[in-house]
């Protein structure tokens, strides 16, 4: 059963973009993940902020901590000229608003120790990955000075940011920074699942929304856009009896966790979209879906399909195709790429390749239609 939302950033974006308010939850009555693992019995557990729907079915909802005040790499005048770039974007306004790794980790340690002799399930949401990327300082390497200017000619008014001394690999190099960082954060978690003697009868799911556009394809330091730098996530599961350090090939999205989680956790339930993903550990199936589709409403409105040998990008509207952060077209109305030649996806082929794209576009819009909500 599929919910009908589009984005999280509440209703009054809904009703900027026209698309399906997130009252439609409670419309459908879609049951969340927590609140069926309620029903068996599970204490359930989240340190999260976001609040509205996403606290939905928790005995224990942290919300923001902002009491501890995080060891955050120094801002400097790199930082503003980011938040001029990232216009309104409140992190950069306020970089330290949003809880540390640390902080976070030393709440879900807390939280763990006090349940650990019960059956609990535990959701962790780290932020460091997001821009102004402040990790602390023992994390950062600094990669050398170096300026902008090549990449930033393809934004609007490049000229005025070539007075600016905006380093842009120091911020690549923050960003890898706070990868490491979180990395650090969540191998403390291992450790402490390990001192209270749980971590071989502990599942783990270690998983990200979306990835992050260091200035590839007119995007800075942000997650919109279709394209593989956003949609190719990683997705790490550990549980007693896995194969160690196996890496599975084949089509996986967000949806297929759930049925994932009730297969190995015995809980009958067909509500969820997706699929199991233990075919493809146990070498049963080569692959769960012959493509994955995405589509976005906050900055952009397009939809995508994606194959393992071509992407196909549809932009619904005109209006809606103009990127309401960076003020232009990304790509195109419509874009296609050959993903085996072209795996950056810097050269659209839509009219080159009018076969493939008319192909591509029926599947998308056979998806789209199948959809009930």
């Amino acid at each position: 059963m599929s919910h009908g939302v589009l984005s999280h950033g509440g209703r009054w974006l809904g009703r900027l973009m026209g698309e399906v308010d997130t009252k439609k939850i409670d419309e459908v009555g879609i049951r969340f993940l927590p609140e069926i693992l309620k029903s068996k019995g599970y204490t359930t557990l989240a340190i999260d902020w976001l609040g509205r729907w996403h606290s939905r079915g928790y005995d224990y909802y942290s919300g923001m901590m902002r009491h501890a005040k995080p060891i955050s790499f120094p801002v400097t005048r790199v930082d503003s000229a980011l938040r001029v770039l990232s216009r309104r974007y409140v992190a950069f306004q306020k970089p330290t608003m949003i809880d540390d790794a640390h902080l976070v980790t030393s709440q879900a340690r807390n939280l763990i120790t006090k349940y650990h002799d019960k059956k609990f399930f535990l959701f962790i949401h780290y932020w460091d990955t997001h821009a102004p990327y402040a990790p602390p300082t023992n994390f950062y390497k600094n990669i050398g000075e170096g300026g902008a200017n090549k990449i930033l000619r393809g934004i609007a008014n490049p000229s005025s940011w070539k007075k600016r001394n905006w380093k842009a690999q120091e911020y690549i190099a923050r960003y890898d920074a706070c990868i490491r960082y979180v990395d650090h954060e969540v191998g403390k978690l291992v450790e402490h699942l390990e001192t209270l003697g749980i971590l071989d009868r502990t599942l783990i799911v270690l998983t990200s929304d979306h990835g992050e556009s260091l200035t590839e394809h007119g995007i800075f330091f942000r997650h919109h856009g279709l394209y593989d730098v956003s949609l190719h996530v990683p997705i790490i599961i550990r549980y007693p009896g896995f194969p160690k350090n196996k890496r599975i090939k084949g089509f996986v999205q967000h949806f297929d966790i759930v049925p994932t989680l009730f297969e190995l956790l015995k809980i009958k339930n067909s509500d969820f979209d997706g699929k199991s993903v233990m075919p493809l550990i146990h070498e049963e199936v080569d692959q769960l879906h012959s493509a994955v589709y995405a589509e976005e409403a906050l900055y952009e409105r397009k939809r995508t399909i994606r194959t393992a040998t071509h992407k196909y990008i549809h932009a619904l509207t005109r209006k809606g195709a103009v990127c309401r952060h960076c003020k232009r077209i990304h790509g195109g109305m419509e874009e296609l790429y050959d993903l085996k030649e072209d795996p950056n996806e810097t050269k659209n082929i839509v009219k080159e390749k009018s076969d493939v794209t008319a192909t591509l576009k029926k599947d998308l819009t056979e998806w789209i239609d199948a959809l009930k909500f």
